[in-house]
């Protein structure tokens, strides 16, 4: 009896995004981070199962008593993803993520302000805008890919912040690992450029349903309304992974 051929098996995995989540995982614990695969959790919005592809955890080095988590989404496709990077730089360390750190829910302490400065997204440009090529972009079309990705990390971060009750920080970082072509477009002296990257960091600001009040406790007290708050993604191509982590691994 010849053996029955799995080719057509192996194909529909390839272009899933498991196998790209295993490899991820793997790196993740050569690098010493703990990890955890398909972790399911309740949606914030509606209380609906989601699942987060790859959660890695690590103590800070640059927190003290902080830990890092990386909430990890794999995506894989043909077409390439291409982004608009601005003439700006991080600057705020509002942008981070953390369940508590000196005060209010969901942010940090602009007393930190000085460590923030050795953080790897600080003075780093962005992008804000971004597309994919090849095909008309539409509802379920090649845009959907990464859209999905960010609203399920967007919603992951969300879950991930309101359920940590430890005695210390712990800061999260949302990624999306990307199997495909990355570009990076910008204009310069009126002239479009656009070049290979392996790594953006893509910003954006979700507004709130009313405006926030943080208290910024220093020397004296201010009190700061703010009517978003400002997220970034790194977004890093697959071969880049490795890298990327020993980047960040003294720098978060």
């Amino acid at each position: 009896m010849s053996e029955e051929n799995y080719d057509w098996l192996k194909e529909i995995i390839e272009d899933s995004g498991h196998p790209l989540s295993l490899k991820i995982s793997t790196t993740l614990q050569r690098k010493e981070w703990f990890v955890g695969n398909g972790i399911r959790y309740p949606s914030p919005e509606n209380g609906i199962l989601k699942e987060i592809d790859v959660f890695g955890s690590k103590r800070s080095k640059l927190f003290p008593d902080a830990n890092n988590n990386l909430i990890i989404e794999c995506k894989k496709q043909k077409d390439p993803w291409i982004f608009f990077k601005q003439e700006r730089k991080i600057d705020s360390i509002f942008v981070l993520n953390a369940d508590h750190c000196g005060h209010e829910y969901g942010y940090v302490s602009s007393k930190q302000n000085d460590r923030f400065k050795k953080h790897y997204y600080y003075d780093n440009d962005f992008c804000t805008y971004h597309l994919v090529g090849g095909k008309k972009i539409e509802k379920g079309g090649p845009g959907a890919t990464i859209d999905r990705a960010i609203n399920q990390l967007y919603s992951a971060l969300n879950f991930f912040i309101g359920s940590t009750e430890g005695s210390y920080p712990e800061f999260f970082y949302p990624v999306i690992v990307f199997d495909g072509e990355m570009y990076e477009a910008s204009y310069r002296d009126e002239e479009l450029e656009v070049k290979r990257t392996d790594h953006v960091f893509l910003q954006f600001d979700v507004a709130f349903t009313r405006p926030q009040i943080i208290e910024q406790i220093g020397s004296y007290k201010i009190d700061t309304v703010l009517s978003s708050k400002t997220h970034v993604i790194d977004i890093v191509k697959f071969g880049y992974f490795e890298k990327f982590l020993d980047k960040i691994d003294n720098n978060i």
